[in-house]
């Protein structure tokens, strides 16, 4: 996804974002999914769909828990 935000192809990158997140979400491994989540923020931001950025920011924030270092 991030080459596609470099390449400046942000509805690319914006589709294959929304995918990597639904793997990560479907592996079920929480460290996997906030560590990774950035990726995919940058390229909706960059796509404007913020809306993805606001529900997945959710699901980041219940996945940590309150661990801040996560």
């Amino acid at each position: 996804g991030t080459e596609l935000l470099y390449a400046g192809r942000p509805g690319e990158g914006s589709r294959v974002a929304s995918e990597q997140m639904a793997l990560l979400q479907s592996i079920g491994d929480p460290n996997l999914t906030v560590g990774l989540a950035f990726g995919a923020f940058a390229n909706w931001f960059n796509s404007g769909e913020f809306g993805e950025i606001l529900r997945w920011s959710q699901v980041v924030i219940d996945l940590a828990g309150g661990d801040r270092a996560m």
